[in-house]
C-alpha cells in the first residue's frame, strides 16, 4: 500500500511540478530560436536591400502577423520607411510576444545593420558617378584593413573633407562615431567624405556666465503654491500642523415619536415607521330583520336605521252597507167631505214614529243614520165609500250599517346595518443614525521650493568626426 501511495505522490509531483516547468522549458526554447533565427534573417536582409524595399517589407509583414514588432530607425532616430544611402546605419528593434505555460511572455532584441550595398548614385561634390565598392582602377585583390579618420575640428556640423589612405583598395563601409558619414567620390588614394547631424566634440565659452540655482525646505505654509520675493517658488504637499480628527459612528434607535432624529450627541438621520402598538379592526356590514325598532345599534358595533315591514296579522277597513226598507201605513179619508179620517196621520208623523220603532233595530248597527224617507205613491182603494176610504201609501226608507275596521297588523324594522373600521394603532420610528466626522484637524503646506539659475553664456560649438573606414588594400 505504501509503494503505491508512494508512487501515486510522485506522479502527482511530476504532473503538477515537473511536467509544466518541462513544457515551458520547452516553449521558451522553441520560441527563443526562432526569435534568433528570424531577427538574424531579417536584419541581414535590410542590409542587403539598403533599408525596406517591396521585398523587406513582405518579409516584415509576415513577421508582424506572427506577433513580431519590428521598429526600423535611422543614426538620429527617425523611423525608417525606405531605402537609405550607402553607409548609413539601420538601427532594429525587436520585440516578440508568446504564450508560455503559467503568462505570455516577451522577448526582445536590437539589432544593427550597416549598409553596405545600394543603388548608384550621383556625388553631391561633383565628379564622375560612384558605386558602393568602386577603387582607384586596380583590380587586385589583398587583405581587408580598417582604419580611423578624424576630421577637422570645425564650426559647422556639416562638413565635407578629403582624406588620403595609403594602398586605398575597394571600399567596404564606411561609418562615423556621431551623425551620419557618406562618401562622395574616391580618386586614386584619395576619399572625399560628407559628414552631417554630428555632435558637438567641443565648445569655447565666449560671454554670459552661468548662476547655478538653488533650493531649499520650507514648511508650516498656508497656501500651497509657494513663492517669495528671493525667487524661490514651487507647489507644496499638505500635511496636518495640528488637531485630529475623529471618524462619525453610527447606531440603531427606535421608538421615536418623529420621522427625522437628532440628537445631542451629534447623531441625526431619517427614520423609517413601524408599527409600535394596537391594531386595526375592519369595519363591516350585516342584514338584520324583525327588529322593534328602526334605529338600531348592538353590541359589536354595528348600527343603522331600518325600514319597516309587516310583521304578522292583517287590516280590514271599515264596511258601509245601505239598508233599505219599506212600510205600508194606511190613512183613512172620507170621500164625501174630503177630510181625513180620525186617524189620518202625517208624513211626519209617520217618519218619527218609523225613527222611534227602529230605534232599537238600527241601535245595533254603527251608522244609525237614516238617509232619506220618501213616498212610493198613493195607492187607490179598491172601492170607495161614503163612509171610508182605504187610502194607502208605501212608505219606503233606507240608513247605512257601518262596521268599523279592524287592524291586527304588527310591524318590525329591517335593513343593512354598519360596523365602522376601528384603528388603535399607533406608530413610531427607527432607523440608523449616523454622527458626522469630526475634524478638528489644521492643515498647512510643506515642501522643497527652487529658485531657478540663470544662464547668459555664449559658446562657439565645435564638430568632429571619427570614421571608421573598411577598405582592401591594393597591392
Amino acid at each position: 500500500m505504501s509503494e503505491i501511495k508512494s508512487a501515486m505522490l510522485l506522479m502527482i509531483f511530476f504532473v503538477a511540478i515537473l511536467f509544466p516547468g518541462i513544457l515551458q522549458f520547452g516553449i521558451d526554447s522553441l520560441n527563443q530560436n526562432a526569435f534568433t533565427k528570424n531577427t538574424k534573417e531579417f536584419t541581414e536582409l535590410v542590409q542587403e536591400e539598403a533599408g525596406l524595399t517591396s521585398k523587406s517589407k513582405e518579409v516584415k509583414a509576415r513577421l508582424e502577423t506572427k506577433g513580431y514588432e519590428v521598429k526600423l530607425t535611422d543614426q538620429q532616430g527617425t523611423t525608417v520607411t525606405g531605402t537609405v544611402p550607402y553607409g548609413s546605419t539601420i538601427n532594429l528593434a525587436y520585440r516578440y510576444t508568446f504564450k508560455s505555460v503559467f503568462k505570455e511572455r516577451v522577448l526582445k532584441s536590437t539589432n544593427t545593420a550597416l549598409v553596405t550595398k545600394r543603388d548608384e548614385k550621383t556625388s553631391t561634390g561633383g565628379g564622375k558617378p560612384i558605386t558602393p565598392g568602386e577603387d582607384s582602377g586596380n583590380t587586385g585583390r589583398s587583405e581587408t584593413k580598417t582604419i580611423i579618420l578624424t576630421s577637422d575640428e570645425l564650426k559647422s556640423a556639416n562638413q565635407t573633407q578629403t582624406f588620403t589612405v595609403d594602398d586605398l583598395g575597394k571600399v567596404k563601409r564606411i561609418s562615423s562615431d556621431t551623425g551620419n558619414a557618406e562618401i562622395l567620390r574616391i580618386n586614386g588614394n584619395q576619399v572625399t567624405v560628407k559628414m552631417t547631424g554630428g555632435a558637438t566634440s567641443r565648445q569655447i565659452q565666449t560671454g554670459g556666465e552661468y548662476v547655478e540655482g538653488e533650493s531649499k525646505y520650507v514648511t508650516n505654509q498656508t497656501s500651497q503654491v509657494y513663492k517669495d520675493k528671493a525667487g524661490f517658488e514651487g507647489v507644496l504637499n499638505k500635511y496636518v500642523a495640528s488637531g485630529y480628527l475623529m471618524q462619525g459612528r453610527e447606531k440603531f434607535v427606535t421608538a421615536q415619536y418623529g420621522r427625522f432624529y437628532r440628537d445631542a450627541e451629534g447623531y441625526e438621520g431619517d427614520l423609517a415607521a413601524y408599527l409600535y402598538s394596537g391594531e386595526l379592526k375592519p369595519g363591516g356590514s350585516k342584514y338584520v330583520t324583525g327588529q322593534t325598532s328602526s334605529n338600531y345599534s348592538d353590541s359589536q358595533g354595528y348600527q343603522g336605521t331600518l325600514t319597516s315591514y309587516l310583521y304578522s296579522g292583517s287590516y280590514t277597513p271599515a264596511q258601509v252597507v245601505t239598508k233599505s226598507d219599506s212600510k205600508v201605513v194606511n190613512s183613512w179619508m172620507l170621500t164625501t167631505s174630503g177630510k181625513h179620517c180620525s186617524m189620518y196621520k202625517s208624513f211626519s208623523q209617520y217618519k218619527n214614529e218609523i225613527l222611534n220603532e227602529s230605534h232599537s233595530t238600527i241601535s245595533n248597527f254603527v251608522g244609525k243614520q237614516v238617509e232619506s224617507f220618501y213616498y212610493t205613491g198613493w195607492e187607490s182603494p179598491p172601492k170607495e165609500t161614503e163612509e171610508r176610504c182605504d187610502v194607502s201609501f208605501r212608505l219606503h226608507y233606507s240608513y247605512k250599517e257601518q262596521s268599523p275596521a279592524k287592524d291586527t297588523r304588527v310591524y318590525r324594522y329591517q335593513g343593512t346595518v354598519n360596523k365602522p373600521s376601528v384603528d388603535t394603532r399607533v406608530y413610531r420610528y427607527q432607523g440608523v443614525v449616523k454622527q458626522p466626522d469630526t475634524d478638528m484637524r489644521e492643515w498647512r503646506y510643506q515642501g522643497t521650493v527652487r529658485k531657478t539659475g540663470m544662464d547668459t553664456r555664449t559658446f562657439d560649438k565645435y564638430y568632429q568626426y571619427n570614421l571608421e573606414l573598411t577598405y582592401e588594400v591594393k597591392e
